[in-house]
């Protein structure tokens, strides 16, 4: 237990260590004289020292000169009562970095002992980009009480908790107040006399819930800082956010107290005022907007604004939405964070040199999708290039269509192909063997009732034979193919002596062999499997009579089956002409006919058949050839359906 709970501290410190370096904060931890003990690499970064420039170091060193000797005072006050609080409260605070430079920071402070040894560590936050963003806000809402201000009619802006938070001079006029007076006060509360509250409250929250977009000719009174009520007629607009949300209501009153009479014309010029002011505040922003609706509703892509560290400054488009993305999400992140490590590298290159006055344009492919990726350069006034505007477009749908209409075109070049080969056997193969059968026949009757002629009678009768041999072997060939076409094959498995089966085909195949030529059949191991026996006919026919057929006059085919455990092993090999070994990787193709054998009868269709019903059944079957020499077939047939062999 106890090495366990070592274990966990050491883990626990290994964290903490971890932590430390890689905050992005700046961390210092002095002693109570000031003597920097330990910093991380944030803080170096931000002062621009390296940690053994600073180590051992005053921490005025990090002060601005003209405070360093405050600084020192406050250290010792805080010694005498340390706690943890933020530093120089509603105070703003400045760090100077090694080059001798100023820069805004805020600071937290948190103490600890070691060794009963005091010790204060800071947390330092650079705030220079806040206070741009502080800035820019006070300068648009200068612009904002500007454009206001110079309004003959009171405006006063209320959040969603009641407060005011704009209000033009005025409005300070009627009400009497200066504008530090009101700002923040709910207004229903201080600026409202109570036997209106609720009726007033309750237009603002329809307003706020948009059930009411304007309320023209509304009265409402006021009460001012005399306590006295003053009669204003109000116009009320909501205000929202780019999402939409109601964030407040913007109010335009006239008084109206003494000018009762007039209350038409002043309206008027309410609704002429309002219009001009939401003209003005609309002119501030309206191209942004429409950029950024027209880029929201791009179909199917994205348009894309990088800076030059290729991170998000604008991103907005359809396919993005489609895929539960806002552009909040991405603004500030990489891009190339999200593409494939593989190509990242490629993707940077062909986008930095955007940079450089180059256009990209190439495809990505990302999460199953094909992009078109499209990259200008974004000038900036000076004519230097510092961001890209980058569109990508889903083309995935596009190149599927090119992709089927390629497999199309391929298949029907492949179907024209087959046809004209079709065409070309068919005319070969049935006018021979008929040819030879009506030549025969014509012979065979001036023969006939001759004495002597009997060897010629038969010769001619094994003429016959052979060409109706040829003419069944090629319409079985065709009706095989059509139904595995078709998916009208079935396998009917039955037990079978494979040996005699065999035996007996080959005997069969013997009236089709040539003079002198030999089928030597042999097998080993048992005899009985359970197989489709029609099937295995077709398969031995076929490689059989291609054995005979390619093969010269006294040759030897040797035939071999031989069972194992778990299936039916089929060797045949010949002597025949072989097949190039260039067109060998065609050789199951159907109709394909080696142009070695295109004088030889034959369809093509018949290893062609015998590879389907082997894939069929889960069978294997390769082959060796050599030219002149002769080619070997092997075979192999799971012999036990799903049963296995029935007998040993």
């Amino acid at each position: 237990m106890k090495n366990e709970t070592e274990a966990r501290k050491l883990e626990v410190r290994e964290v903490s260590d971890k932590l430390f370096e890689v905050a992005t904060e700046g961390l210092v931890v002095v002693d109570k004289e000031g003597v920097i003990h330990l910093t991380n690499p944030g803080l170096d970064k931000m002062f621009g020292y390296s940690r053994e420039e600073i180590l051992g170091k005053k921490v005025e060193i990090l002060i601005p000169d003209i405070y360093r000797e405050k600084h020192a005072e406050y250290r010792k006050e805080y010694i005498v009562n340390p706690v943890k609080r933020p530093m120089g409260h509603h105070l703003e605070l400045s760090g100077k970095r090694k080059d001798g430079s100023i820069f805004p920071l805020e600071v937290a402070l948190n103490f600890f002992t070691i060794e009963k040894e005091l010790m204060i560590m800071a947390i330092v936050s650079e705030t220079t980009v806040q206070k741009k963003m502080i800035n820019q806000l006070k300068k648009e809402k200068e612009t904002a009480q500007m454009y206001l201000d110079i309004a003959g009619t009171m405006f006063v802006l209320i959040g969603q908790n009641h407060c005011v938070e704009l209000i033009n001079q005025k409005g300070c006029e009627i009400l009497g107040y200066n504008e530090e007076e009101i700002i923040g006060k709910n207004w229903f509360e201080h600026f409202i006399p109570r036997k209106r509250k609720k009726e007033i409250e309750k237009v603002f929250e329809g307003v706020m819930l948009g059930k009411e977009q304007k309320f023209a000719q509304y009265e409402s009174s006021i009460l001012t800082k005399k306590r006295e009520e003053r009669l204003i007629a109000w116009n009320n607009i909501a205000i929202r956010d780019e999402q939409g949300r109601t964030i407040g209501t913007l109010s335009s009153g006239e008084d109206i107290t003494e000018q009762k009479e007039s209350e038409r014309e002043l309206l008027k010029l309410n609704a002429k005022l309002e219009e001009r002011v939401e003209k003005r505040t609309q002119a501030l922003d309206n191209n942004q907007r429409l950029y950024k609706m027209i880029a929201r509703n791009f179909p199917n892509g994205v348009i894309n604004v990088l800076d030059k560290n290729l991170n998000y400054v604008f991103v907005e488009g359809m396919e993005m939405y489609k895929r539960g993305i806002t552009g909040d999400m991405l603004v500030g992140t990489g891009f190339l964070n999200r593409i494939d490590p593989d190509i990242r590298d490629n993707i940077r290159k062909q986008l930095l040199n955007v940079f450089k006055g180059d256009k990209a344009s190439f495809e990505l492919k990302t999460g199953g999708k094909t992009y078109m990726i499209n990259a200008v350069g974004l000038p900036d006034p000076e004519g230097k290039i510092n961001r890209v505007l980058m569109v990508s477009q889903n083309i995935s749908d596009l190149k599927e269509a090119e992709e089927n209409i390629q497999r199309a075109l391929e298949k029907e070049r492949h179907l024209n192909e087959l046809k004209s080969r079709f065409v070309s056997m068919a005319s070969h193969e049935f006018r021979t063997p008929l040819t030879a059968i009506m030549n025969s026949i014509s012979l065979l009757s001036k023969y006939t009732g001759i004495q002597g002629n009997e060897e010629k009678q038969q010769k001619h009768i094994c003429r016959i034979k052979t060409a109706i041999h040829h003419l069944t072997n090629i319409l079985n060939d065709f009706l095989s193919l059509d139904k595995l076409e078709e998916g009208k094959v079935e396998i009917h498995y039955s037990e079978f002596d494979v040996a005699d089966f065999s035996r007996k085909t080959a005997e069969d195949m013997e009236d089709i062999t040539k003079e002198g030529q030999q089928i030597n059949y042999s097998h080993r191991g048992e005899i009985l499997v359970y197989l489709d026996k029609q099937m295995l006919k077709t398969i031995l026919n076929n490689l059989l009579s291609n054995a005979i057929k390619y093969s010269p006059e006294d040759s030897l085919i040797e035939f071999e089956t031989k069972t194992g455990e778990k299936d039916l092993a089929i060797v045949i090999k010949d002597g025949g002409i072989g097949i190039p070994l260039e067109e060998q990787h065609h050789l199951f193709e159907r109709f394909f006919r080696a142009r070695n054998a295109l004088n030889i009868q034959g369809t093509g269709l018949g290893l062609n058949i015998v590879k389907k019903y082997m894939e069929m059944a889960g069978g294997t079957i390769h082959f060796t050839s050599e030219p002149g020499k002769g080619t070997v077939f092997t075979l192999k047939l799971p012999v036990n359906g799903s049963q296995g062999l029935t007998k040993r």
